[in-house]
């Protein structure tokens, strides 16, 4: 998709399979053009999200602003998320961070730190509830990382 629509000037061929790859080649070739489309197309899918939205249109936005930050040390999908997400419901926020968290000793640092911005200090208790629920299901008796990474991240003053 990324050689057709450098060749043809157009970017209609732009879907969720291949956004990824086009959004990156984009950015990586300085396809200038390109990058405002996949942009805004992202842009588009933000501008969908609701307290209606499932769980699958909010991770891929977040899975496609992390990808980015991950891939290229670019955070302006991730601050666009941020943004976005400020403005839904706790409730749905609690639950995507709970959902997408739920396995706490699979996730990396980018994961729990935009689920921790998405919560935002007023809802630290779930990440403490995650937390929680990670070590109380551990054999061991333990800080994993990911547990050390969270108890350094919040502030529970």
């Amino acid at each position: 998709c990324f050689v057709e629509a450098a060749y043809t000037g157009e970017a209609e061929a732009v879907n969720l399979k291949n956004f990824r790859d086009v959004n990156k080649m984009s950015r990586v070739f300085q396809v200038g053009w390109l990058v405002a489309k996949c942009k805004e197309y992202f842009v588009s899918h933000l501008d969908k999200l609701s307290g209606k939205s499932n769980f699958s249109t909010f991770s891929f936005v977040v899975e496609e602003s992390l990808y980015l930050v991950s891939a290229l040390k670019n955070h302006e999908f991730f601050d666009l998320v941020v943004r976005k997400m400020s403005s839904i419901s706790a409730w749905k926020r609690s639950y995507f961070s709970r959902r997408y968290l739920h396995d706490l000793s699979s996730c990396n640092s980018q994961q729990i730190d935009i689920c921790l911005k998405i919560l935002s200090p007023e809802l630290i208790y779930v990440i403490v509830k995650l937390l929680l629920s990670h070590l109380t299901g551990k054999s061991n008796k333990s800080f994993d990382q990911n547990s050390r990474y969270i108890l350094n991240k919040i502030d529970l003053r």
